[in-house]
């Protein structure tokens, strides 16, 4: 099973219905499925600007969605984060009408729920595995939308800007559930850090650690809307022969599956958007394979694997390898 993790898929102000080429989706139909995040409510209730959002508050197209599709008209992305700073910029009925919207075209989600009934985290499966997605951001940009709200955002208060601990009790308790349920691979998905930073803070590195610890396989990181650089935590002993902080302690939490690694992708960037400077035009496709073998599940990430685009829509024009 290969999955494709990309950035943030934000408003991306016209060219809907053709922003993303033929040679571009024929590159990302080889991937069993793309992981993302969804930067942008998708609600007909409200207009959809096409010179700037008000107050950058962002409403996209159904398209902005939609043009990722298989050749039999199913959508590509397995998953999709709606839990960052703009997933209420209109409030409850445009967060609503974006939960309706992926769950008519078939893409599970996590970040946003209705009630407290529903997980906080979604399932997915590819190739014969199951794969467990949790999200959850630092906060949204109104924080009188948030009081307000009657749906249940997913936050991690202290993730930017950094004060104190981050309370990850939401994100543990959800790997724990995974666990318990038989999830073959655990993802966490943040929205953290500081825009358009190229590396990420050290508090981010400790949080990806404890993350690690606590069972998760995948780190992704989005809002930074550059691109950051990746890292392989090694738990348990995966690769004994380092040490420093690396390695980080996990003991019993994989009872009888032996050591395994974390990786971290502190920030894919922007995947669409209408911001100008190259280097937030910058996006890439990262390439994990999820492989299953005597009840065992782990991943395989190769750098060379990784396509990175540039263009005025970036998931548009000629890829480079």
């Amino acid at each position: 099973t290969t999955l494709g993790f990309v950035g943030d898929l934000m408003w991306i102000r016209r060219d809907w219905e053709t922003f993303l080429p033929s040679a571009t989706l024929a590159q990302l139909r080889k991937f069993d499925g793309l992981v993302g995040n969804l930067e942008s409510v998708i609600s007909p209730a409200f207009p959809v600007r096409e010179f700037w959002p008000d107050l950058l508050n962002f409403n996209s197209r159904p398209e902005l969605v939609r043009a990722f599709s298989r050749a039999d008209g199913s959508n590509l992305f397995a998953a999709l984060s709606f839990a960052n700073n703009h997933t209420l910029d209109f409030g409850d009925r445009g967060a609503l009408d974006t939960l309706k919207f992926l769950a008519s075209e078939g893409i599970p989600c996590s970040g946003l729920r209705r009630d407290p009934t529903e997980s906080t985290w979604a399932e997915f499966s590819q190739g014969g595995i199951r794969f467990g997605f949790y999200a959850a951001t630092f906060g949204v940009n109104d924080r009188r939308r948030l009081a307000e709200s009657r749906m249940l955002l997913e936050t991690v208060p202290g993730l930017s800007p950094h004060r104190g601990a981050p309370d990850l009790s939401g994100a543990t308790a959800a790997l724990a559930e995974m666990r318990t349920a038989g999830v073959d691979v655990s993802i966490v998905s943040l929205h953290w850090g500081h825009e358009f930073d190229f590396f990420p803070a050290p508090y981010q590195r400790e949080v990806a650690a404890r993350l690690a610890a606590a069972g998760a396989d995948i780190v992704m990181g989005a809002h930074s809307h550059v691109q950051q650089p990746d890292e392989i935590i090694f738990v348990d002993d995966y690769a004994p022969e380092i040490t420093g902080a690396t390695r980080v302690a996990g003991e019993g939490l994989r009872v009888g599956l032996g050591p395994r690694k974390t990786l971290v992708m502190y920030g894919l960037g922007n995947f669409t958007t209408a911001m100008y400077r190259e280097y937030c035009r910058l996006a890439r496709v990262r390439r994990c394979i999820s492989f299953a073998m005597r009840k065992r599940a782990g991943w395989n990430g190769m750098c060379r694997k990784t396509t990175f685009i540039l263009t005025g829509h970036p998931a548009a024009g000629i890829l480079a390898r």
